[in-house]
């Protein structure tokens, strides 16, 4: 098919034109677009045929952690899900503190929102921090919760 060069010709259904500014392989990037929808236009070299894409761009909300939860299992076990909303993947999840801090379960970053341990500790506070792709975080302090019976 040849080469394939992308560009924006539409934003909102209005003529608007704008060219990627990184191309590295197959991977062309549009950066700095508001939130708008926006048609792309895909031209192949050595060939008429024109193809078209609807991508919409939404607005940023940084992350917020607010519906994480940590549940007290059968067997002493402690499951802590973090929960995001709002920022960009990929996310970075950890235990950054805990109440009493012995034994302790803070975490190095991981990609995995759930975290599990097994003791016997009776936590008042556990503080959870979630960063997103474009580094910002969110923090939450997580009470623990009763499994239903």
């Amino acid at each position: 098919m040849g080469s394939v060069t992308p560009k924006v010709i539409k934003k909102n259904n209005s003529a608007f034109v704008v060219n990627y500014n990184y191309h590295s392989g197959s991977l062309f990037r549009f950066s700095q677009l508001p939130p708008a929808t926006y048609i792309i236009e895909y031209a192949t070299s050595g060939c008429t045929l024109k193809l078209y894409d609807t991508v919409t761009v939404i607005p940023y909300t940084y992350p917020d952690l607010s519906q994480s939860r940590a549940y007290r299992c059968d067997g002493n076990s402690i499951s802590i899900g973090a929960v995001v909303t709002g920022g960009i993947n990929p996310f970075m999840y950890e235990i950054f503190q805990s109440i009493p801090a012995t034994p302790n379960i803070v975490t190095p970053p991981q990609s995995n929102p759930i975290f599990t341990f097994s003791n016997t500790t009776n936590y008042t506070l556990i503080r959870l921090r979630a960063l997103d792709g474009c580094g910002n975080a969110s923090i939450n302090d997580v009470s623990m919760q009763p499994l239903a019976p």
